[in-house]
């Protein structure tokens, strides 16, 4: 499929012209792939005010979307909303009234799974896809995921010159708009102090032969019991098995090989 390149629309004739400059090097990258049942590859990086990068290996699916796509679509209206720098996935849908995947489907791609997350203040997406008839890629995308995320590693090393997105001219626009949610806020240290406080336990200084640690108060009140046999345990409401942990974790905190080193060393230590 052709397009005339007058009828690309204004604002995305500069983002054509950088995909047409840079398909044969694409192509050649992107080249490994068809040894796992991939054809098409497509890396999306989308940023507030409707605007994004595309690199494309598939000519005339690039043409076609950058005069008649407008928009993600329902299938992949997910991607817009990523707050977290997390990494997600997920399997296209085959069965779909979506407009976009029909498209898709139409230049012959489909079977794609696609890899997405938030870098600062937009959203990364790289895609996979096969042609009609070759179900079978689902087995990589389920078995053998590793190694498109190998292919990941591979394009973003060989190819960062391209991703570069300072040029406004590369980049492309949704006309109807696709606006990407805004960045989740990053901690303060207001918000950590405010955690640490709230999760504040009182904490006890033993010495034991030559180590020191800090013990906490449930740890110092199941030594006592220890010491005293458990014939206190009932008023903690811990049987004598999860006194014998808390015993074993001040174990490895001082280093002790045997419990009556503990017990030697609640009588050198005074708690307050």
């Amino acid at each position: 499929m052709t397009v005339d390149q007058n009828k690309i629309i204004e604002i995305n004739k500069s983002a054509l012209g950088f995909h047409t400059s840079n398909l044969d090097r694409v192509q050649k990258l992107c080249d490994p792939l068809k040894y796992l049942g991939v054809t098409t590859f497509c890396y999306l990086r989308l940023f507030e005010g409707s605007t994004y990068l595309r690199i494309c290996n598939h000519d005339a699916w690039a043409k076609y979307s950058l005069q008649n796509i407008h928009d993600s679509g329902k299938a992949f209206s997910k991607i817009a909303t990523l707050t977290g720098s997390e990494v997600t996935s997920f399997i296209w849908p085959d069965e779909t009234t979506d407009h976009l995947l029909i498209q898709l489907k139409n230049h012959n791609i489909c079977h794609g799974i696609s890899f997405y997350r938030r870098t600062g203040n937009s959203i990364e997406n790289w895609n996979f896809s096969s042609q009609p008839g070759n179900s079978q890629v689902y087995e990589l995308y389920t078995k053998h995921k590793a190694l498109l995320w190998k292919f990941i590693q591979y394009f973003c090393e060989q190819a960062a010159d391209l991703m570069d997105h300072s040029d406004p001219s590369r980049l492309a626009i949704h006309k109807n708009g696709n606006d990407i949610a805004p960045a989740r806020k990053l901690l303060t240290e207001d918000h950590i102090g405010k955690f640490l406080q709230g999760i504040q336990t009182k904490e006890y200084l033993v010495r034991c032969n030559q180590n020191l640690a800090f013990i906490s108060e449930r740890e110092r009140q199941c030594l006592e019991l220890i010491a005293k046999g458990f014939t206190q345990s009932d008023q903690m409401g811990l049987p004598s098995h999860i006194v014998e942990r808390y015993l074993d974790q001040v174990k490895l905190k001082l280093g002790a090989t045997c419990k009556n080193e503990i017990l030697d060393a609640l009588e050198y230590n005074h708690f307050d």
